[in-house]
């Protein structure tokens, strides 16, 4: 059986064969892509989820070129991201250099700049969204910031 000779099926099977590859950051970006998060609970090393200390705020914004930012309750941070499925990896950030005296405050900060290293895996429900390290435990819980 002979296969038909249309070029435009070529050309369209072309294409998608193209996308099925894509593996560039436009492609990894996307599921977390323009959310904006505000945590309510932060692994701070001990083994148990703490709260955010009050009056504080801690976010986390995604961008789509792969920059993820925000507040971690005393300075402002900013690191690359990829995304790929569930699997999330969050460099190490850049972050201000204020010192904040209200209590528990920089130790909140040290643990949620930390719990962001140790990011393996996201996972969204609803207004929700779970970071979790690569033995399953969770990192940081957070809620969609206009969900509030």
């Amino acid at each position: 059986m002979r296969m038909p000779n249309h070029p435009r099926v070529a050309a369209i099977a072309g294409l998608a064969l193209l996308a099925a590859c894509m593996s560039g950051p436009e492609a990894s970006v996307l599921p977390l892509a323009g959310s904006a998060w505000r945590a309510s609970g932060i692994d701070m090393g001990r083994g148990a989820m703490a709260s955010v200390v009050q009056g504080t705020e801690v976010t986390l914004e995604f961008d789509a070129e792969g920059r993820v930012s925000g507040g971690a309750g005393c300075n402002r941070y900013s690191a690359r991201y990829v995304a790929d499925g569930s699997a999330l990896r969050i460099e190490e950030p850049a972050l201000t250099r204020m010192a904040c005296l209200q209590p528990g405050v920089m130790e909140q900060e040290r643990a949620f700049l930390a719990a962001l290293r140790s990011v393996a895996t996201a996972r969204v429900d609803g207004e929700r969204l779970e970071l979790r390290r690569a033995d399953g435990s969770l990192a940081v819980s957070l809620r969609r910031a206009d969900a509030d």
